[in-house]
């Protein structure tokens, strides 16, 4: 397992993994009142021969974060291959304090790509060679190296209302091998009091 931290706070992009059905979070506020750090990023693989994953947080001013690096997709993905996320909640951080929310879910990784790249993906376009899917899915081939350089993420598919505290977004892929990937954020308030 691997481990990458980044502790400075101004962390403010977003991009949530769109398996959460955003729609049916209230939404009270017309901007975003919160801000979000990015505490950890942690992945898993089962087997480095068919899934090699190096990534690392990096600062790029005195408050923004991106992060770079490689995903190595050393197989073709298929019917088979399934995306489960999970997302928690802590307000205090403590590992025994998570609650898992629900939103989230399992599909085939085809139609999560066809339902939600465009929330998800579309960011990485001017930093990454992910590829730019114009049709469906299925009409793509993903075996390669993916490379990232000062990606940042975007927080417009999120809802403008947040509890404060620690999210915890659980990635998992499976199918023909294992593997996930696991972020820490901290979500906190920009409101006035």
């Amino acid at each position: 397992m691997h481990n990458l931290m980044a502790t400075t706070r101004g962390f403010d992009y977003w991009t949530p993994i769109r398996f959460y059905p955003w729609s049916r979070i209230a939404t009270y506020a017309k901007s975003k009142t919160w801000t979000m750090e990015l505490v950890s990023l942690e992945w898993n693989t089962t087997d480095d021969e068919m899934v090699k994953l190096d990534l690392k947080v990096e600062q790029i001013n005195r408050t923004s974060f991106a992060f770079s690096g490689t995903l190595d997709l050393r197989y073709e993905i298929s019917e088979n291959t399934m995306g489960d996320c999970t997302l928690y909640h802590s307000a205090s951080g403590n590992s025994d304090s998570y609650k898992r929310l629900p939103y989230g879910g399992s599909e085939k990784i085809y139609d999560l790509i066809d339902s939600f790249y465009h929330q998800f993906c579309k960011s990485f376009a001017k930093c990454s060679n992910f590829p730019l899917i114009k049709t469906k899915a299925r009409d793509y081939k993903y075996r390669q190296r993916y490379t990232f350089d000062k990606c940042t993420f975007s927080a417009d598919a999120a809802p403008n209302y947040m509890p404060i505290g620690y999210y915890k977004v659980v990635m998992q892929i499976t199918g023909e091998t294992y593997w996930s990937m696991t972020a820490l954020v901290e979500v906190e308030s920009i409101l006035k009091k």
